[in-house]
């Protein structure tokens, strides 16, 4: 710690210090230099001693506030606003010199402002400094240009002294800007390097986590299958057909759920999962398990939605596996070729329609009326936070908003 080096322990940012430090040395340099020009100009220019004198009486009472308070804004506001009235006194006062200088000082005001107080004040100091000149030159000029007087070596010498003052004040303005600048931008590439950093990280970890999804989905998606087996090898030794029947329902509501696990292994993004890929595939699965040789069974598959959630996705493939299955039995059981139609589109943010419909003769629509298969496909409904309406051969499913 010195005259030069104040104790900057009390902010914590590296630019306040800097700033600090800055104001510091320059209150310094303007009371040395105020009282010296004060000296200067006593005996050529009364009028600017006496500015100068005040100038220097306001630096040293800043150096008192910054010894005691240490409190940035008020100073820079303070010498920002005195600079300023001060120019617009000295621009139109006739004192017989050249107004040279207060170019050179309003220049350094500026620098100071935009340095200290940022680009919005340091444009409206532009503004203040602008129309202080203006004024100065429409109204004072030409009366001034009247009243000047050959200058003598002392006044010169003292206007080159304050030229020089004033731009070796707006030189260490400007380099400390610079300086801020530079450790500005230095912080600013750090943190860019450090976020660079953290998002390489965390796209390493959701690589590994979509991997390890898929791998789970994949192995889910094989233990299904060997149930399925099982299930399958078991059905071939029951005896009575209704027992084939119930195993054929058991397999095929467990198909549904392995062909969901199949597809999220093959996407590329688990959120965004192809439902008019999945529907044809769990469908194609379903009729070839129920069909008969001689049936012609088909089914049209028109989904255009973009996103579906994965908690709707698996009680709907179970709702269609229910619906296309007792199409199968009860309305194509006596035909040999038939149709089956699946539409779903989006609605809102997370709701969907769905209409199933097959162009089947029911043979006695109380028997999946009353079955286990309407409890199942409402309980489904039910669970979507939907609300399915059969009219005919049709189904209508609507899900407003599930959970």
């Amino acid at each position: 710690m010195g005259l030069l080096r104040p104790n900057t322990d009390k902010f914590v940012e590296v630019i306040d210090k800097g700033k600090f430090v800055m104001l510091w040395r320059i209150t310094l340099f303007f009371i040395v230099s105020f009282l010296l020009l004060t000296g200067a100009t006593f005996f050529y220019d009364k009028t600017s001693s006496v500015i100068y004198a005040i100038l220097f009486l306001i630096a040293v009472s800043c150096m008192f506030y910054l010894m005691f308070f240490r409190e940035l804004k008020p100073v820079f506001w303070l010498y920002t606003i005195c600079g300023t009235i001060v120019l617009a006194f000295s621009f139109n006062l006739s004192t017989g010199l050249v107004h040279i200088p207060d170019y050179f000082w309003a220049f350094a005001v500026t620098v100071f402002a935009f340095t200290s107080l940022g680009s919005r004040v340091g444009w409206l100091i532009i503004l203040a400094l602008a129309g202080i000149i203006f004024y100065h030159c429409f109204f004072y000029l030409n009366t001034q240009l009247l009243q000047y007087k050959y200058h003598t070596l002392l006044e010169l010498a003292g206007i080159s002294v304050e030229i020089i003052v004033a731009m070796s004040v707006t030189g260490y303005f400007i380099s400390q800007h610079l300086l801020f600048t530079k450790y500005t931008e230095g912080q600013m590439s750090l943190a860019n390097a450090e976020l660079e950093f953290q998002n390489t990280i965390i796209q390493r970890k959701s690589d590994e986590n979509s991997i390890l999804i898929k791998e789970i989905h994949h192995r889910v998606k094989n233990n299904l299958q060997i149930i399925v087996s099982l299930l399958r090898m078991h059905r071939e030794e029951v005896k009575t057909e209704e027992a084939k029947r119930d195993f054929d329902e058991a397999i095929g509501r467990i198909l549904s759920m392995s062909l969901l696990h199949q597809q999220m292994y093959r996407e590329k993004e688990l959120s965004r999962l192809n439902m008019e890929e999945y529907l044809k595939s769990l469908s194609r699965e379903i009729i070839e398990t129920y069909r008969k040789d001689d049936q012609q069974i088909k089914c049209d598959v028109h989904a255009p939605i973009a996103h579906l959630k994965l908690e709707s996705i698996v009680p709907l493939g179970l709702m269609v596996n229910e619906l296309i299955t007792n199409s199968l039995k009860h309305a194509f059981s006596n035909s040999s070729k038939g149709c089956i139609g699946i539409f779903l589109e989006g609605r809102g943010d997370n709701g969907f329609y769905m209409r199933y419909s097959d162009d089947g003769s029911w043979i006695d629509d109380r028997l999946f009326e009353t079955g286990f298969g309407q409890e199942l496909v409402n309980m489904l409904a039910e669970q979507m936070n939907g609300k399915i309406v059969r009219h005919g051969s049709t189904y209508e499913l609507v899900v407003d908003s599930p959970d």
